[in-house]
Parts: structure tokens; C-alpha cells; sequence
């Protein structure tokens, strides 16, 4: 049968290679909970930056497709003119293409 003392020499062995062996297991983990919070943290914050660079995108592709259909529409209107005055003028239509 096992003592009184025997029982604490066995937990100080216990507590002995806790300290030595499994805290610092035990530490690894905590800072790779950190680690992945962390990134975890990262990530979000991209998909925040994504999120605002997707919208900007499709602000720019708008703008873009408004700009050239207003320069398409005048450069139409111009061709158009020219011609008509050229027509009036006597002399024959140009080709712009």
C-alpha cells in the first residue's frame, strides 16, 4: 500500500514533468491560437479590402462605360455633321473608318 508519502513523492514527479514537458506543449498551443486568430483576423480584413476594391472596380468599369459611350455618341454626331456640310458644300462624303 502505497504512503502518504509516497503519494506526494509521485505528484511532485507528476508536477515535475508537467512543468517540463507538457507547459511547454501547452504554451506552443496557446500561441498558435493566437497564431490563428491572428490570421484568422488577416483574412477578414482582405476580404473587407476585396470588398471595397470589387465595388471601386465596378465604379471605374461604369464611369468608363458612360465616358466612352458619351465620346462614341459625339465622335458620331461629328462624323455626321462633317458629312452633311461636306454634302452641302459639294464635295463628297468622307469615310471615317
Amino acid at each position: 500500500m502505497l504512503t502518504k508519502q509516497d503519494l506526494n513523492a509521485i505528484g511532485n514527479l507528476i508536477d515535475i514533468k508537467f512543468k517540463t514537458e507538457l507547459k511547454p506543449i501547452h504554451n506552443n498551443i496557446k500561441g498558435l491560437k493566437t497564431g490563428v486568430q491572428n490570421l484568422e483576423n488577416s483574412v477578414d480584413n482582405l476580404q473587407k479590402d476585396m470588398t471595397t476594391v470589387k465595388s471601386g472596380v465596378k465604379k471605374l468599369r461604369k464611369d468608363l462605360e458612360k465616358t466612352i459611350g458619351f465620346f462614341d455618341n459625339n465622335d458620331v454626331n461629328l462624323h455626321n455633321k462633317l458629312n452633311k456640310t461636306r454634302s452641302e458644300i459639294g464635295l463628297s462624303e468622307f469615310n471615317f473608318a
